[in-house]
Parts: C-alpha cells; structure tokens; sequence
C-alpha cells in the first residue's frame, strides 16, 4: 500500500507541476488519500446501516400483521364462544323436555333426540252464556 501511495504521490505532484501551482506537499496528499477512505468506509457504514432499518421495519411489519391478525383471532373465537353460549330462550328458542338440549322456537321436534315439541295452546275454552227463549 505504501508504494501505492507513493505512486499516487508523485502522480499528483506531477499533476500540480503541470498546472504551474508547484505543491510538493506528499503529508497534505496523504491526508486526502486518508479522508477518502474514512469517507468509503462511512458511505458503507450508512449503507450497512440503512440496511439494517430496512430489515428492521420488515419485521416491525410482520409483528404489526401478527398482531392484528391475533386480534382478529381473539374476536372470532370471542364471537364464537358468545354465540355458542347464548341459551335458547335468549334467541326465542326452547329446550327439549326430554333430554334438556336446546333448539330453534321454530322447531317441531328435538333436534338432538327427536322428541316432537307439543304445542301448547292458551286459548280459553268458550263459554256459552244461556239465554231463555221467550
């Protein structure tokens, strides 16, 4: 390397020579060599960098998706627990009399055993009032 920084010394004497401004200063162009390779190695390091933020929010990403998507998990099974629990008679259905399952208020018989619901009417009987015939 030291020879190379010779080479590139006296190319740049050479050049300001040419140029009239007679520089023979090898200390100030060692330094020059010297801050540009700070500055490659800091153009890396940023790249090095921007790199890693990049990695870094892609997976800041896929955790916010992963959350979200366990939330939305959490409500279907909340939902699905809620609905699963709800008994009958809070939806306008009706228990089976023999085996005590639940079913639609719509249904004629037990959707569990079979047993058919009797359908219970509350009409009153009709009282006929007698009159006497004149």
């Amino acid at each position: 390397m030291n020879g190379n920084i010779q080479l590139k010394c006296s190319n740049y004497v050479a050049f300001s020579h040419f140029h009239g401004e007679a520089v023979n200063n090898i200390g100030l162009f060692s330094k020059i060599l010297e801050l540009r390779e700070n500055n490659q190695k800091l153009s890396e390091e940023i790249q090095r960098l921007k790199e890693q933020q990049a990695e870094e929010e892609k997976q800041r990403q896929q955790m916010r998706e992963e959350m979200q998507l366990a939330k939305q998990q959490k409500i279907y099974e909340q939902q699905t627990q809620a609905s699963a629990t709800v008994s009958p008679m809070e939806t306008g259905g009706k228990f089976c009399n023999k085996c005590g399952k639940p079913n639609d208020v719509d249904a004629a018989f037990c959707v569990h055993c079979g047993n058919p619901f009797v359908t219970e009417t509350t009409e009153e009987p009709e009282v006929k009032e007698e009159t006497d015939v004149l």
